[in-house]
């Protein structure tokens, strides 16, 4: 290895503030991993939530649907009786 080359390619000395052949520095590549990091996060979220809702939203529905139903159901029975 010449005198003056960079011998630590993956900038694990010296704070990763030298140049690592590159054109990044540690700080840049750790700046740009908590970026995806937090991208990605927000996405797992959200779809999260969406998969909630839907599941929540189904499930609601269909108890919905039966108390009304049912309820419907006789109303129709008392109001044939009546008539």
């Amino acid at each position: 290895m010449d005198e003056g080359e960079v011998d630590d390619f993956w900038c694990e000395e010296d704070g990763g503030t030298h140049w690592n052949g590159c054109g990044e520095t540690n700080n840049e590549l750790n700046r740009e991993w908590l970026a995806r990091e937090a991208s990605f996060w927000k996405v797992g979220y959200r779809e999260g939530l969406d998969v909630g809702k839907r599941k929540t939203i189904q499930e609601g529905f269909n108890k919905g649907f039966s108390c009304g139903a049912n309820t419907g159901f006789a109303w129709g029975q008392a109001r044939g009786a009546l008539r």
